[in-house]
């Protein structure tokens, strides 16, 4: 398989925090004889960069973009979420917190769906789940 260094940077201006994230591939694996790797900037990540340090911005690029919503959860797409309960949480120390844990068991998973939808916290339509 292809691997890949990983850097996430915040950045804090003002009340607004802004998020970099870059990915550098160190090894293609695979990708030699597929492909598919798209060609991305594959400038080194700063070897100066660590948690917590404070950077002098020396420039500057605004770029306009609209960002689109995520999709929909279906039934099984729900179900797959619950059982890696915490995947999309931003904060690092409250998903490591939650990581592996879930939200019931494989056995609870669909009545918990069918509770919410008796509740109508969620709604069913032919193909996906819509919060109510």
């Amino acid at each position: 398989p292809a691997q890949y260094n990983k850097m996430s940077v915040t950045i804090g201006v003002g009340n607004e925090n802004f998020i970099l994230n870059k990915k550098i591939c160190i090894d293609k694996g695979y990708l030699i004889v597929v492909g598919n790797e798209k060609e991305e900037d594959q400038e080194a990540f700063p070897e100066n960069i660590r948690k917590g340090i404070k950077l002098n911005i020396k420039d500057l690029e605004i770029k306009e973009g609209e960002t689109s919503p995520p999709k929909r959860f279906t039934t099984g797409s729900m179900i797959i979420a619950m059982e890696n309960a915490g995947k999309l949480i931003e904060d690092e120390e409250l998903r490591e917190h939650i990581k592996g844990a879930g939200i019931g068991t494989s056995a609870t998973r669909a009545e918990i769906l069918k509770k919410l939808i008796n509740i109508e916290y969620i709604q069913s339509n032919k193909k996906t789940q819509i919060i109510t």
